[in-house]
């Protein structure tokens, strides 16, 4: 390829596999909350969300679960009770590592909280080596599938359009990236994306 590439990937369940129901577990566990009143307040109250946006700073984030459980706990132990919930996806360290040893661009791009991500590449930097820059939602203020954070990925990168990629396991980020002229494809798993790759000339 004579023009620049750049390949973006999500990290959730791509990169690093989760599971809500161990974090509210863990969650739980800590505040002596029900694990249904946490998810309430994460998910359908929007905390979750501000949170990944950078709406809510991690001061506040910890403030406001100590006073849903009217207990106050380190806030230590509430990241790891938040964060300790990923599995990686070792094969995944692999492939990006060849892709950058062929001088493709690697950009990570992800809804996240400063949480997750921190943990994430303290217990697990091998996940993160091959990656040249980040596109944070919990940094850009945007989370997808609003297209301002796909425009942001678009701004680190000088690669046309028609030499850029994107993977996410999720349908409707995938829906919004094409909508951007993001040529991308759903993630399903390690060999259909290697398939695909080498089918578009990345590998």
């Amino acid at each position: 390829m004579n023009h620049p590439t750049t390949l973006f990937f999500d990290l959730g369940n791509v990169l690093l596999f989760f599971s809500f129901p161990r974090m509210f577990e863990q969650m739980s566990q800590l505040l002596g909350v029900p694990g249904h009143v946490l998810q309430n307040e994460v998910l359908n109250k929007g905390l979750g969300i501000e949170f990944e946006k950078g709406k809510v700073d991690p001061i506040v984030f910890h403030e406001r679960l100590c006073k849903l459980a009217n207990k106050d706990v380190p806030i230590d132990k509430l990241i790891d009770a938040v964060s300790d919930i990923f599995t990686p996806n070792w094969p995944m360290a692999n492939l990006l590592r060849e892709l950058k040893n062929k001088g493709h661009r690697l950009l990570l791009l992800s809804n996240t909280n400063e949480f997750h991500f921190s943990f994430a590449k303290q217990h697990y930097p091998e996940m993160f080596h091959s990656f040249d820059d980040f596109v944070l939602s919990y940094e850009v203020g945007h989370a997808k599938p609003e297209p301002e954070i796909f425009h942001a990925a678009l701004a680190k990168t000088k690669s046309p359009l028609s030499h850029c990629f994107y993977t996410d396991d999720i349908p409707a980020f995938i829906e919004a990236a094409t909508r951007v002229n993001i040529p991308s494809m759903l993630f399903t798993g390690i060999d259909p994306l290697i398939s695909e790759l080498r089918s578009r000339g990345f590998l």
